[in-house]
This record gives structure tokens, C-alpha cells and sequence, in this order.
């Protein structure tokens, strides 16, 4: 069932990552850092 659940998150966040990007690009002004901001915000999302 984790599996699934985890195929279902990674699908629902792989669908949004550019508006997420940009959305993280807003807040700090710098692309590298918006992605690290993506990748730790939907990791700890994951895991909640």
C-alpha cells in the first residue's frame, strides 16, 4: 500500500513542479535555491 501511496505523491508532484518552482523562485529570488526549497518541502511533506 506504501508503494502506491508513494507512486500517487510522486505523479501529484511531478504534475506541479514548474508552478512549484516558480512559486519558490518568488519567495527567494534564486533558482538553485527554489529547488532545493521544492525537493525539501515535498520531502518532508512525503514523510508527513
Amino acid at each position: 500500500m506504501r508503494a502506491n501511496h508513494e507512486r500517487e505523491y510522486r505523479e501529484y508532484v511531478g504534475g506541479r513542479l514548474e508552478s512549484l518552482r516558480r512559486a519558490a523562485y518568488l519567495l527567494c529570488r534564486d533558482w538553485h535555491q527554489a529547488d532545493d526549497l521544492v525537493q525539501a518541502t515535498a520531502a518532508k511533506l512525503f514523510v508527513s
